[in-house]
């Protein structure tokens, strides 16, 4: 857009003899956005937008002017910018402008920006999905665990078939069996396939509650995995902490 010339060479006099004041929009060339400002000399304004000597528009040139308004009063011209600035402004210059402004929609730069949002926005959806389900697989290891233990201790304090029962810890399950001495190859024996999630240490370990009290000896069982850790502790009254 050429700028407003104040000089009428048919008539050989200023037209503009009274003061004007212009409210005036431009776009970057840079980053494609608009700025609106007002001011009384429109051409050393531009002028200075383009050298980089506005602060507001430093190191976004260079411009190109889109649009401008002129008007007797500098209040006018000031009160006008501010309501360019604002949404209702927004929209008077889209519709204004529209074919000035063909790209209407988001910038290059906004949508570059809103992508990248939307990524991080999905790489934590997904980064918390994991943790609830680690945190949620973890937590069914141990409640497995400490299940067995349970079930392994009632049955002693009931004396099922008059006889001590136990847990036998491997690295790929666990065995709740019955007697004093753990049997691999006793058909009575339950096994419980492990998640293969958590790890537990001691690697191998057999914890036998005595009949009628429960009673087993002193030991722990250390649960690891999936970033979490838990301790199982039993003393030899048998009872289960965790």
């Amino acid at each position: 857009m050429k700028l407003p010339n104040i000089y009428n060479r048919a008539s050989g006099f200023t037209p503009l003899e009274t003061t004007m004041f212009y409210t005036y929009v431009l776009r970057s060339k840079k980053d494609d956005k608009l700025y609106t400002g007002a001011t009384e000399d429109l051409r050393e304004r531009f002028r200075l937008h383009n050298n980089g000597k506005v602060f507001s528009t430093k190191g976004r040139g260079p411009f190109e002017l889109i649009y401008y308004e002129a008007c007797g009063s500098s209040k006018d011209a000031f009160m006008r910018e501010k309501y360019l600035k604002s949404g209702p402004g927004k929209r008077f210059l889209k519709n204004r402008l529209k074919r000035s402004l063909p790209l209407t929609g988001f910038t290059l730069i906004e949508i570059m920006i809103g992508l990248g949002l939307l990524v991080i926005i999905i790489s934590l959806g997904l980064f918390l999905s994991m943790d609830l389900y680690r945190s949620y697989a973890f937590r069914s290891e141990q409640d497995t665990v400490l299940s067995i233990m349970h079930r392994a201790r009632t049955r002693s304090l009931s004396n099922i078939n008059q006889s001590p029962h136990g847990v036998h810890f491997e690295a790929d399950k666990y065995v709740m069996f019955e007697g004093a001495v753990f049997d691999p190859l006793d058909t009575s024996n339950e096994e419980f396939q492990t998640s293969g999630v958590v790890s537990h240490s001691p690697a191998t370990l057999d914890t036998v509650f005595d009949q009628l009290t429960g009673n087993t000896s002193s030991g722990i069982l250390v649960l690891s995995g999936q970033g979490r850790t838990a301790t199982i502790s039993f003393n030899s009254e048998g009872r289960i902490d965790w």
